[in-house]
């Protein structure tokens, strides 16, 4: 990975619930979701899990959804990677995402992209976002 001034995520670690992340945990999360897009169709869905009452953070679920009918839950690896926090406050895996005034599922998969596509020509776009 190029960079780790992303979203928090420091030089060597980064904590996720009060635990702390190495840089090969990270590396090995990122490799294993790279993979796992790549063969399930380069889309990540989005599950909207909760709304705090002044509408300026949600909790969000990336799934994957693949080839055989199973569905994986990528929220951790998608905070280790991408810096998001992680949360299961309300019941569920999700990540916390802040701020309002346009889609922050497609926001987050955008910045997920970026991260397993730096090296390439607007690797931001190059995974898909549907919501469920």
């Amino acid at each position: 990975m190029k960079s780790w001034n992303i979203k928090g995520v420091s030089k060597n670690m980064v904590k996720i619930m009060g635990n702390t992340i190495t840089k090969e945990e990270i590396e090995k999360q990122r490799e294993q979701l790279k993979t796992l897009v790549e063969q399930n169709g380069m889309r990540i869905h989005t599950i909207l899990r909760h709304v705090s009452t002044s509408g300026m953070q949600r909790e969000i679920s990336p799934i994957v959804i693949c080839k055989d009918g199973s569905i994986r839950h990528i929220a951790y690896a998608v905070a280790c990677i991408a810096g998001y926090a992680y949360t299961e406050k309300h019941g569920h895996g999700a990540n916390v995402v802040k701020g309002c005034g346009m889609d922050m599922g497609f926001a987050l998969v955008y910045d997920v992209s970026g991260v397993l596509y730096p090296d390439e020509k607007r690797g931001s776009y190059k995974i898909s976002q549907e919501w469920i």
